[in-house]
């Protein structure tokens, strides 16, 4: 698995949701790094049918060994424009 990938599937994701649900949509990823694999593996897949049409073939690749690498590059992508930004349309508020 190329972690670039989640990286920027994190970066992707955070295009699809409101900007007033990222707060809660992060802590959400976020308890999901100390999920075990399996449990993991059931979040994810309702996370992405509830925020994707679709889910990614890369999250196909995810198991158990490499999950905490996902996880971390993913939730960087995710965030990673907000850390710069600080704009009203990041979190519906100015940071």
């Amino acid at each position: 698995m190329d972690y670039k990938d989640a990286f920027e599937e994190g970066k992707k994701m955070n295009q699809l949701i409101e900007p007033e649900e990222r707060v809660n949509v992060a802590i959400e990823i976020l308890a999901m790094v100390q999920q075990s694999y399996e449990q993991f593996s059931i979040k994810i897949l309702q996370f992405y049918k509830r925020y994707h049409s679709s889910v990614p073939y890369l999250l196909k690749q995810v198991n158990n060994e490499n999950k905490i690498y996902f996880d971390m590059y993913f939730i960087m992508g995710f965030l990673q424009h907000h850390e710069a930004c600080g704009k009203e349309h990041c979190y519906g508020t100015k940071l």
